[in-house]
């Protein structure tokens, strides 16, 4: 009897944390057209503010709202990779799609338009550290939002806001979404920034003094990540002791100090870093060749390390992906390969 009841409480408890389901809200489409069903902390004059209507292209619900919206709490596990995801566009203030100088104030800019962040909570319901930087809603067409993170350390519930900071403005959301990320088993957040030039899954913030980072779009296509003087990445966990490979390719600027893989323990203290730098010779600098470079760099996790993130300086990135390659016996069986 005690083990069948242990076998109930752990696939209550992962289909808690792997599979949220439609009772918090975020994968039934708003077919319910009830605020109860959705938001917290609801108004009384909410009824005015929000509507649901049919979407134009007959993609479900869409919830227009000229009011902030708290949508309503859900559990999460900080081991975890998530994807949440939602279209939305916004009316009645400039749009990007009108002035694509926009795309510069997605991130962690206080501003006018439409916003969305991801506000995380412990055990205790008091707020985690780590609520996620603001991300501005610019378009004025509908957009897919997709945004992928792991929860900080100590989150067990996380809730989405979007903020409306101007009364002249209005937003339309629908197609919410939320799931476990399914990727190619690299460890931090959006490698090769494959989610495209406006977002910025998986990084925390920048050195705003320059005001120069962005993200942007590569004649073939490509997003590549410039980080201004400084940029520091969300941290992700490290689940296994072992082999790890990093692996980047990018171009340092100017008196840049490379690549810092940080490394915490339990408490979040550091108790180690990684430093790698995209080195370039003396006549590349004197002639200005500043092309991507590569670097791969394979280390055993030291011990106590559970989570880590990144602090990168003057790099233009095109890929930076940290994978487990093995055991701690793997590192060996890898130098000796690469000394053959």
């Amino acid at each position: 009897m005690k083990k069948i009841l242990i076998i109930l409480i752990t696939a209550c408890i992962l289909g808690m944390v792997k599979a949220p389901d439609t009772a918090h809200g975020y994968n039934d489409g708003f077919q319910k057209r009830e605020l109860s069903a959705y938001l917290s902390n609801i108004p009384l004059n909410a009824a005015s503010k929000v509507k649901f209507l049919p979407a134009a292209d007959g993609r479900g619900i869409i919830m227009q709202s000229t009011m902030g919206l708290t949508f309503k709490t859900v559990p999460v596990s900080e081991d975890i990779k998530y994807q949440l995801s939602f279209r939305a566009r916004q009316e009645g203030l400039e749009t990007l799609e009108e002035n694509p100088r926009l795309a510069a104030a997605i991130f962690n800019i206080k501003s006018l338009h439409p916003y969305y962040q991801l506000v995380f909570f412990g055990e205790n319901g008091k707020i985690a550290k780590g609520r996620s930087p603001v991300f501005a809603m610019p378009f004025g067409a509908l957009h897919e939002y997709v945004h992928v993170f792991y929860p900080p350390q100590g989150a067990r519930l996380m809730q989405l806001a979007i903020g409306i900071p101007s009364k002249d403005s209005t937003v339309y959301v629908s197609d919410m979404k939320l799931s476990q990320h399914v990727d190619d088993g690299v460890i931090n957040i959006n490698p090769k920034f494959e989610l495209g030039p406006y977002n910025y899954s998986g990084w925390k913030g920048f050195n705003e003094a320059d005001g120069v980072h962005q993200l942007y779009a590569e004649a073939d296509g490509k997003t590549v990540l410039f980080t201004g003087f400084t940029a520091f990445s969300e941290s992700f966990p490290l689940k296994e002791p072992g082999t790890y490979r990093l692996y980047q390719k990018g171009s340092n600027h100017v008196r840049s100090n490379g690549t810092h893989l940080i490394l915490l323990d339990d408490s979040g203290k550091e108790i180690g870093r990684i430093i790698r730098k995209l080195s370039r010779s003396a006549k590349d600098q004197k002639e200005n060749l500043y092309g991507p470079r590569d670097d791969t760099f394979n280390f055993v996790l030291p011990r106590g390390s559970s989570r880590a993130h990144f602090w990168i300086y003057n790099t233009t990135i095109f890929d930076l992906s940290l994978t487990r390659v093995g055991d701690e016996n793997a590192y060996q069986d890898l130098m000796t390969k690469s000394a053959k």
